[in-house]
């Protein structure tokens, strides 16, 4: 099941809603079980984002043809 806020949840974890919208937004999320799984799946790809996987370098010689590939382009 969506919720109708889920655009506004979304704004709100972002942080793009004002002092007032945030304070609504905060307060729908406590009580709405489809926003909260919203916040709790955004939650866990943020985390996948930071974890090892994203501090990952890129071999010397793909970094290369990738540089050549955009020089070209």
């Amino acid at each position: 099941m969506t919720c109708p806020e889920h655009e506004t949840t979304c704004a709100f974890l972002d942080g793009e809603l004002d002092d007032r919208r945030s304070a609504a937004a905060e307060r729908h999320l406590e009580t709405c079980p489809s926003c909260q799984a919203l916040a709790a799946a955004a939650a866990d790809a943020s985390d996948l984002l930071r974890g090892p996987a994203a501090r990952l370098v890129a071999p010397a010689a793909l970094r290369t043809r990738v540089g050549a590939a955009l020089d070209a382009a």
